[in-house]
Protein backbone atom coordinates (compact mmCIF):
# COMPACT_ATOMS: atom_id res chain seq x y z
CA UNK A 1 0.00 0.00 0.00
CA UNK A 2 1.48 2.80 -0.98
CA UNK A 3 2.75 5.74 1.19
CA UNK A 4 1.42 9.51 1.67
CA UNK A 5 3.80 11.17 -0.52
CA UNK A 6 4.57 14.17 1.87
CA UNK A 7 7.02 14.21 4.11
CA UNK A 8 6.16 14.62 7.61
CA UNK A 9 7.87 15.31 11.03
CA UNK A 10 6.96 13.26 13.87
CA UNK A 11 5.29 16.16 15.33
CA UNK A 12 3.34 17.09 11.98
CA UNK A 13 2.41 13.40 11.39
CA UNK A 14 0.68 13.30 15.23
CA UNK A 15 -1.27 16.30 14.59
CA UNK A 16 -2.40 15.36 11.51
CA UNK A 17 -3.27 11.45 12.31
CA UNK A 18 -2.83 11.14 16.27
CA UNK A 19 -6.68 12.41 17.21
CA UNK A 20 -7.82 9.19 16.13
CA UNK A 21 -7.06 7.83 13.55
CA UNK A 22 -4.68 5.28 13.91
CA UNK A 23 -4.87 3.50 10.35
CA UNK A 24 -1.43 5.41 9.62
CA UNK A 25 2.10 4.44 10.64
CA UNK A 26 4.86 7.22 11.24
CA UNK A 27 7.44 6.06 8.73
CA UNK A 28 10.98 8.01 8.08
CA UNK A 29 9.01 10.75 7.65
CA UNK A 30 5.92 9.25 5.56
CA UNK A 31 2.49 8.38 6.79
CA UNK A 32 2.21 4.93 5.55
CA UNK A 33 -1.32 3.44 5.50
CA UNK A 34 -1.50 0.30 7.32
CA UNK A 35 -3.74 -2.32 5.28
CA UNK A 36 -7.12 -2.67 6.62
CA UNK A 37 -7.72 -6.19 8.21
CA UNK A 38 -10.26 -8.73 6.77
CA UNK A 39 -11.89 -11.34 9.31
CA UNK A 40 -9.16 -14.16 9.15
CA UNK A 41 -7.09 -11.44 9.84
CA UNK A 42 -8.80 -10.42 13.20
CA UNK A 43 -9.34 -13.87 14.38
CA UNK A 44 -5.62 -15.07 13.72
CA UNK A 45 -4.23 -11.95 15.64
CA UNK A 46 -6.59 -12.65 18.49
CA UNK A 47 -5.78 -16.14 18.35
CA UNK A 48 -1.96 -15.35 18.68
CA UNK A 49 -2.35 -13.45 21.35
CA UNK A 50 -4.26 -15.89 23.48
CA UNK A 51 -1.29 -18.35 22.58
CA UNK A 52 1.56 -16.06 24.00
CA UNK A 53 -0.37 -15.16 26.76
CA UNK A 54 -0.69 -18.56 28.22
CA UNK A 55 3.16 -19.19 26.55
CA UNK A 56 4.22 -16.61 29.37
CA UNK A 57 4.00 -13.49 27.63
CA UNK A 58 1.89 -10.35 27.76
CA UNK A 59 0.90 -9.70 24.25
CA UNK A 60 -0.44 -6.43 22.75
CA UNK A 61 -2.27 -5.90 19.51
CA UNK A 62 -1.55 -2.31 17.57
CA UNK A 63 0.41 -1.25 20.02
CA UNK A 64 2.99 2.19 18.68
CA UNK A 65 6.38 1.33 18.81
CA UNK A 66 8.78 4.86 20.11
CA UNK A 67 11.80 3.27 19.23
CA UNK A 68 12.98 5.43 16.70
CA UNK A 69 11.82 9.17 16.66
CA UNK A 70 11.90 8.75 12.91
CA UNK A 71 9.60 5.37 12.92
CA UNK A 72 6.57 4.55 14.86
CA UNK A 73 5.33 1.25 13.86
CA UNK A 74 2.34 -0.49 15.16
CA UNK A 75 2.86 -3.83 14.62
CA UNK A 76 -0.32 -6.48 14.20
CA UNK A 77 1.26 -7.97 18.02
CA UNK A 78 4.14 -7.53 20.25
CA UNK A 79 4.98 -9.91 23.28
CA UNK A 80 6.91 -9.30 26.44
CA UNK A 81 8.44 -11.91 29.22
CA UNK A 82 9.07 -8.73 31.13
CA UNK A 83 7.27 -5.80 32.81
CA UNK A 84 5.70 -3.96 30.28
CA UNK A 85 6.70 -0.86 29.55
CA UNK A 86 3.73 2.16 29.52
CA UNK A 87 2.08 3.58 27.53
CA UNK A 88 4.39 2.76 24.86
CA UNK A 89 7.66 0.99 24.29
CA UNK A 90 10.93 2.63 24.06
CA UNK A 91 12.95 -0.25 23.33
CA UNK A 92 12.91 -4.08 21.81
CA UNK A 93 10.74 -6.55 23.67
CA UNK A 94 10.62 -10.34 22.95
CA UNK A 95 8.40 -10.64 19.96
CA UNK A 96 6.87 -8.61 17.27
CA UNK A 97 4.63 -10.56 15.04
CA UNK A 98 3.21 -8.87 11.37
CA UNK A 99 0.04 -10.99 9.68
CA UNK A 100 0.07 -10.55 6.26
CA UNK A 101 -2.61 -8.90 4.33
CA UNK A 102 -3.74 -8.72 0.46
CA UNK A 103 -2.68 -4.66 0.55
CA UNK A 104 0.89 -5.59 2.33
CA UNK A 105 3.68 -4.31 -0.18
CA UNK A 106 6.26 -6.94 0.33
CA UNK A 107 9.20 -4.21 0.39
CA UNK A 108 7.52 -2.21 3.14
CA UNK A 109 7.08 -5.52 5.43
CA UNK A 110 10.88 -6.46 4.77
CA UNK A 111 11.98 -3.22 5.86
CA UNK A 112 10.30 -3.33 8.50
CA UNK A 113 11.57 -6.44 9.01
CA UNK A 114 14.88 -4.55 8.96
CA UNK A 115 14.25 -2.15 11.40
CA UNK A 116 13.02 -4.67 13.61
CA UNK A 117 15.65 -6.60 13.49
CA UNK A 118 17.94 -3.17 14.12
CA UNK A 119 16.05 -2.19 16.94
CA UNK A 120 16.77 -5.43 18.90
CA UNK A 121 13.59 -8.07 18.75
CA UNK A 122 14.78 -11.27 19.09
CA UNK A 123 11.70 -12.91 17.84
CA UNK A 124 10.68 -11.44 13.98
CA UNK A 125 7.96 -12.89 12.61
CA UNK A 126 5.32 -12.88 9.60
CA UNK A 127 2.36 -14.59 9.64
CA UNK A 128 0.22 -15.58 6.43
CA UNK A 129 -2.91 -16.60 6.99
CA UNK A 130 -4.11 -17.60 3.71
CA UNK A 131 -1.34 -19.78 2.90
CA UNK A 132 -0.95 -21.26 7.02
CA UNK A 133 2.85 -20.54 6.79
CA UNK A 134 4.99 -18.87 9.65
CA UNK A 135 7.97 -17.09 8.91
CA UNK A 136 10.79 -15.85 10.90
CA UNK A 137 13.41 -13.00 9.79
CA UNK A 138 16.60 -14.43 10.12
CA UNK A 139 18.72 -11.00 9.39
CA UNK A 140 18.95 -11.25 5.69
CA UNK A 141 15.70 -12.33 5.04
CA UNK A 142 12.40 -14.45 5.95
CA UNK A 143 12.79 -18.35 6.83
CA UNK A 144 9.32 -20.74 6.51
CA UNK A 145 9.47 -22.25 10.29
CA UNK A 146 7.28 -24.32 12.11
CA UNK A 147 6.78 -22.82 15.60
CA UNK A 148 6.35 -19.44 17.20
CA UNK A 149 9.10 -18.82 20.11
CA UNK A 150 7.77 -22.30 22.05
CA UNK A 151 4.26 -22.07 20.03
CA UNK A 152 3.90 -25.29 17.27
CA UNK A 153 2.81 -23.46 14.13
CA UNK A 154 0.56 -26.56 13.79
CA UNK A 155 -1.43 -25.54 16.89
CA UNK A 156 -1.83 -22.14 15.35
CA UNK A 157 -3.89 -22.97 12.35
CA UNK A 158 -5.89 -25.46 14.16
CA UNK A 159 -7.34 -23.00 16.39
CA UNK A 160 -7.70 -20.88 13.30
CA UNK A 161 -9.71 -23.31 11.50
CA UNK A 162 -11.78 -24.24 14.68
CA UNK A 163 -12.33 -20.50 15.33
CA UNK A 164 -13.63 -20.41 11.38
CA UNK A 165 -15.77 -23.56 11.77
CA UNK A 166 -17.57 -22.20 14.97
CA UNK A 167 -18.37 -19.09 12.75
CA UNK A 168 -19.71 -21.10 9.97
CA UNK A 169 -21.69 -23.23 12.40
CA UNK A 170 -22.80 -20.49 14.47
CA UNK A 171 -24.71 -18.75 11.60
CA UNK A 172 -28.52 -18.60 12.46
CA UNK A 173 -30.51 -21.28 10.87
CA UNK A 174 -33.36 -20.00 8.60
CA UNK A 175 -37.30 -20.50 10.36
CA UNK A 176 -39.58 -22.72 9.42
CA UNK A 177 -41.65 -20.12 7.44
CA UNK A 178 -38.19 -19.76 5.29
CA UNK A 179 -38.09 -22.93 4.97
CA UNK A 180 -41.42 -23.70 3.40
CA UNK A 181 -41.17 -20.67 0.93
CA UNK A 182 -37.67 -22.35 -0.18
CA UNK A 183 -39.39 -25.64 -0.83
CA UNK A 184 -41.86 -23.64 -2.38
CA UNK A 185 -40.13 -21.64 -4.93
CA UNK A 186 -37.74 -24.87 -5.33
CA UNK A 187 -40.99 -26.49 -6.57
CA UNK A 188 -42.45 -23.26 -8.79
CA UNK A 189 -42.03 -23.26 -12.44
CA UNK A 190 -42.10 -19.86 -14.37
CA UNK A 191 -44.89 -18.49 -16.57
CA UNK A 192 -44.83 -16.79 -19.81
CA UNK A 193 -47.76 -14.67 -20.15
CA UNK A 194 -48.90 -15.06 -24.19
CA UNK A 195 -52.28 -13.68 -23.16
CA UNK A 196 -53.47 -10.64 -21.15
CA UNK A 197 -57.07 -10.73 -20.44
CA UNK A 198 -57.25 -7.61 -18.56
CA UNK A 199 -59.51 -6.03 -17.41
CA UNK A 200 -60.76 -8.55 -15.12
CA UNK A 201 -60.63 -7.37 -11.21
CA UNK A 202 -61.46 -4.46 -9.86
CA UNK A 203 -57.81 -4.19 -8.14
CA UNK A 204 -55.56 -3.71 -10.85
CA UNK A 205 -52.95 -5.26 -8.95
CA UNK A 206 -54.09 -8.28 -8.82
CA UNK A 207 -54.07 -8.64 -12.59
CA UNK A 208 -51.14 -10.44 -12.95
CA UNK A 209 -52.03 -12.98 -10.40
CA UNK A 210 -54.94 -13.67 -12.63
CA UNK A 211 -53.18 -13.98 -15.85
CA UNK A 212 -49.57 -16.05 -14.52
CA UNK A 213 -52.67 -18.31 -12.89
CA UNK A 214 -54.39 -18.37 -16.27
CA UNK A 215 -51.38 -18.94 -18.66
CA UNK A 216 -49.93 -21.84 -16.55
CA UNK A 217 -52.93 -23.80 -16.56
CA UNK A 218 -53.61 -23.51 -12.42
CA UNK A 219 -56.10 -25.44 -10.83
CA UNK A 220 -56.05 -23.33 -8.47
CA UNK A 221 -54.80 -19.79 -7.54
CA UNK A 222 -54.59 -19.47 -3.82
CA UNK A 223 -55.01 -16.54 -1.81
CA UNK A 224 -56.31 -15.13 1.46
CA UNK A 225 -57.76 -12.26 -0.91
CA UNK A 226 -60.63 -14.32 -2.10
CA UNK A 227 -63.19 -11.16 -2.21
CA UNK A 228 -61.19 -9.35 -4.93
CA UNK A 229 -61.21 -11.99 -7.40
CA UNK A 230 -65.02 -13.41 -7.00
CA UNK A 231 -65.58 -15.38 -8.97
CA UNK A 232 -64.07 -14.56 -12.11
CA UNK A 233 -61.05 -16.92 -12.21
CA UNK A 234 -63.64 -20.08 -12.51
CA UNK A 235 -64.62 -17.95 -15.96
CA UNK A 236 -61.06 -19.58 -16.71
CA UNK A 237 -61.26 -22.72 -15.06
CA UNK A 238 -59.36 -21.51 -11.98
CA UNK A 239 -60.86 -22.45 -8.37
CA UNK A 240 -60.19 -19.72 -6.10
CA UNK A 241 -58.95 -21.27 -2.62
CA UNK A 242 -57.99 -20.07 0.99
CA UNK A 243 -54.47 -21.44 2.20
CA UNK A 244 -56.09 -23.49 4.38
CA UNK A 245 -58.56 -25.22 2.44
CA UNK A 246 -55.49 -25.71 -0.25
CA UNK A 247 -53.74 -27.76 2.56
CA UNK A 248 -56.89 -29.78 3.19
CA UNK A 249 -56.86 -30.76 -0.55
CA UNK A 250 -53.37 -31.60 -0.35
CA UNK A 251 -53.94 -33.79 2.90
CA UNK A 252 -56.57 -35.57 0.96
Amino acid sequence: MAAVAEKLTLAQFQLKYGQGDHSYEYWYGEAVPKAMPTWIHGLLQAILGQLLNEAGYSAGAEVELRIDPTANPKPDLIATSREVEEPYPTKAVDVVIEILSKDDPMPHLLEKCQAYGRWGFEYIYVVNPESKQLFRWTGSGLQMTDSLVTIPAARIWQQLEKSLRRKRFSEPRPTGAVVFLNALIALAEPVETHFLWRPQLRDPGDEMVLEAAINGRADALITFNTRDFGTVPLQFGVEVLLPREAIARIRQ
